[in-house]
């Protein structure tokens, strides 16, 4: 049975309560690090974010996931209509090198604000 070999967790920081992307940019929400000690893993990232947009019409939202600068997921492009949304996202890497690893979360639009609780999850499992 997988016992937790680590644990990190993080919380957008980078802005004072809501962040607003402009078009056509990509954004990072969160950065964390976390630590594996042994070849044989498993590693687990979730991340929620809250997503808020002033149109009318809704807006398409794409979340990222990179570990070290390179990509390792996304959850596609997500439309959010008028109202509150919340998007959530979980990725599953297996057999992840030994060592310090940095992932980052990163938001990517046609243009809209995240209005809340933006969280991060990393744990890895051996």
């Amino acid at each position: 049975m997988p016992t937790v070999q680590n644990y990190n967790r993080g919380l957008m920081s980078n802005f004072a309560g809501s962040a607003s992307i402009p078009a056509n940019s990509i954004i990072l929400l969160i950065e964390l690090g976390i630590f594996v000690n042994q070849a044989s893993n498993f590693l687990e990232v979730s991340t929620s974010v809250g997503v808020l947009t002033d149109s009318e019409t809704g807006a398409l939202v794409t979340i990222n996931v990179n570990m070290d600068g390179n990509p390792v997921g996304t959850t596609g492009t997500i439309f959010i209509d008028p109202s509150n949304s919340v998007i959530t996202y979980n990725i599953v890497l297996t057999d992840v090198s030994i060592g310090h690893h940095v992932i980052q979360i990163l938001a990517d639009s046609g243009g809209y604000s995240l209005n809340g609780l933006t969280t991060a999850q990393a744990t890895v499992y051996g």
